[in-house]
């Protein structure tokens, strides 16, 4: 019995870790508290997942942008500002796009202003600050607006 026992344990502990490992749930709620857990390369899957099914995802593109933002080079931060911006301005759904409207500039003065002005010593600086977890995700408040706007369809339904 104690074999048994031994072994049942130690296969809810494997069970655990892979649940752990896992990817977000495609949803807004999951992946805000993956973010906020630490569970930072879950969320990167997930955006790498919707993004390999749809290049023009809205919700990918958000949710590249806020890993890009805390752990990513500038090359590559620019490049997702630059996108997300693009599919943004695509949005016909009034509510997003009247909200967006008022960041756009933001987003471009950041893109423009600002990023090109971090040396690598300001962005070494701030690397370790990247993956502390009990944080809430950078662009929680864009990816709130597509998912209250029912903007937010889980990849295995597109």
């Amino acid at each position: 019995m104690t074999g048994k026992t031994t072994m049942l344990a130690a296969l809810f502990t494997m069970a655990g870790a892979v649940a752990a490992a896992a990817p977000s749930q495609d949803s807004y709620h999951a992946v805000t508290n993956d973010w906020y857990n630490g569970n930072f390369s879950n969320v990167l899957e997930l955006s790498s997942a919707r993004l390999a099914a749809n290049t023009n995802d809205l919700v990918g593109a958000y949710l590249k942008l806020s890993w890009d933002i805390c752990f990513a080079d500038i090359p590559t931060l620019s490049n997702s500002v630059t996108r997300t911006i693009a599919l943004s301005d695509a949005v016909t759904n009034a509510a997003f796009s009247n909200d967006f409207q008022r960041l756009r500039p933001v987003m471009v003065a950041f893109r423009d202003q600002v990023l090109p002005n971090v040396t690598e010593e300001m962005r070494r600086a701030e690397l370790p600050k990247a993956s502390l977890p009990h944080k809430p995700i950078p662009e929680k408040r864009w990816l709130k607006l597509l998912w209250d706007n029912g903007m937010w369809t889980p990849v295995n339904q597109q």
